[in-house]
């Protein structure tokens, strides 16, 4: 049937090039002298209607490159038309557009013309170049992080891999098939495999899953982690591969040196300990050969203090911390251990006030010489005869991070000089000397010794955020 409506020729062609939304253009064929442009020339190009007509494109500077030009050329004269050359072309504010050409010659009037149609593809020029790039820098990620991603479509049994993946299973990226994500896992794991897979198919259960397998290239057994995701609407299971060999072989290592060191702490816990001990054997020898009261005594208290420093030997190797001791479990175990024999025939109470305190590492040994040290001295003079009464041991942290310990007992006082008297001048010296801190006392009523110092200034041996995380 013929249309209803007569169009001619000329008019529909001129309808046509107007109405297109790309660039197009009309030159002569031997010049290429301009003699029409469309309305998305003068929109795109910037050049106005009467600029561009009865200028050659030389002139216009249409063409960024001229060895474009000159293919785009050769080719009409060659073939009488142009499909799908692409070229850069310069509008007239300078700015460059990439363009996909197409051209062809016709004859009206006994002149040869040059219709030219052009495409502007540089937004997607641009976008392939952006995934190109995408795609280099998601390899080179996938090589460093050892990883890889997966696809398999449930319709088609397609299997799809990226380039990571197929390293970790060794196999060509573009021949991973259903039957590789089958065998190459050793087959011990495939009913674990199975059961991951249906389980999140079929009731959502996470796909989080390590197995081993044998890749097919070399042969090299590797330990690989995978979680995976169903999309039920397009019936495909996807999801990320993980080489963990060489996390696994660290782990080991770690392992095997973690069991290295506690053989070796508990070796020198054990060395130390012997010779403390052998240390407070010969001591006590001496003790049972000194006639003189006085020489019993300083035996005594040699034996106290080498047993304190072995009992907080023992409380550090129990407690297994490298950088902060509790006072809440340190104290009260060293002196009831420590000073057990003197708490049973003195008879005195002993009350504890350390709760949240803690220490330093390098700073436990000096305190717990100290507090030893000053209990002792007060089971053995605050309570004479059998007299009743009570030591209070108190530690405290102040707000900026001072800490004070104290000992008091509630017996006679000490008369004179104190720590002369008393034999406290190992206090002053572990105080002022390795703790940096200051000594005070006071009483009567009773006895007080306060010990005051700073552990900011020792080592931290292991980092708060390490211990937290």
């Amino acid at each position: 049937m013929e249309p209803t409506f007569r169009l001619e020729t000329t008019e529909l062609f001129r309808a046509i090039f107007e109405a297109s939304p790309e660039m197009e253009l009309v030159t002569t064929a031997d010049g290429a002298v301009v003699v029409e442009v469309n309305a998305a020339f003068v929109a795109t190009s910037g050049w106005s209607r009467s600029e561009a007509l009865g200028r050659t494109v030389d002139e216009l500077r249409l063409w960024e490159d001229p060895r474009a030009m000159d293919e785009f050329r050769s080719r009409l004269r060659r073939d009488g038309s142009v499909r799908g050359l692409e070229a850069v072309f310069r509008l007239k504010d300078g700015s460059l557009r990439r363009l996909e050409l197409s051209a062809s010659v016709a004859d009206s009037g006994g002149v040869r013309y040059v219709v030219t149609r052009t495409l502007d593809v540089t937004g997607r020029h641009e976008l392939e170049e952006r995934l190109r790039k995408y795609a280099f820098l998601l390899e080179r990620a996938e090589e460093m992080a050892k990883i890889g991603s997966w696809e398999f479509d449930y319709a088609t049994k397609a299997v799809t891999g990226t380039e990571g993946a197929a390293r970790i299973y060794g196999v060509p990226r573009d021949n991973l098939s259903v039957e590789d994500m089958e065998t190459i896992p050793l087959p011990e794991y495939r009913p674990l495999l199975n059961e991951a897979r249906d389980s999140h198919i079929r009731e959502g259960k996470p796909y989080d899953i390590e197995f081993r397998v044998k890749r097919r290239s070399d042969g090299a057994i590797l330990d690989v982690r995978s979680k995976a995701h169903w999309d039920p609407a397009n019936k495909r299971l996807f999801g990320i591969l993980r080489d963990i060999t060489e996390e696994r072989r660290t782990e080991q290592g770690l392992r095997e040196a973690l069991a290295a060191r506690e053989v070796l702490i508990s070796e020198l816990f054990h060395r130390i300990n012997n010779t403390l001990q052998l240390i407070v054997s010969m001591l006590l020898l001496e003790k049972g050969r000194e006639s003189s009261c006085e020489a019993a005594r300083l035996s005594a208290r040699m034996v106290r203090r080498v047993r304190t420093i072995a009992l907080a030997h023992a409380h550090l190797y129990d407690a297994r911390s490298l950088a902060r001791v509790a006072l809440g479990a340190y104290l009260p175990r060293l002196v009831s251990e420590g000073l057990g024999e003197e708490l049973v025939s003195s008879g005195a109470r002993l009350e504890f006030s350390v709760e949240g305190i803690e220490l330093l590492i390098d700073a436990v040994v000096p305190v717990g010489l100290i507090v030893s040290e000053l209990v002792g001295n007060a089971l053995e003079h605050a309570f004479p005869a059998g007299r009743p009464g009570g030591v209070r041991v108190e530690a405290r942290r102040g707000p900026e991070g001072a800490c004070s310990i104290s000992v008091s007992d509630d017996g006679p006082g000490a008369p004179g000089g104190p720590v002369e008297r008393l034999g406290l001048s190992m206090v002053r010296n572990l105080a002022e000397g390795q703790l940096r801190g200051s000594v005070s006392f006071g009483g009567p009523p009773g006895f007080t010794c306060v010990v005051s110092f700073r552990d900011d200034f020792l080592r931290e041996r292991v980092p708060a955020s390490f211990r937290q995380g």
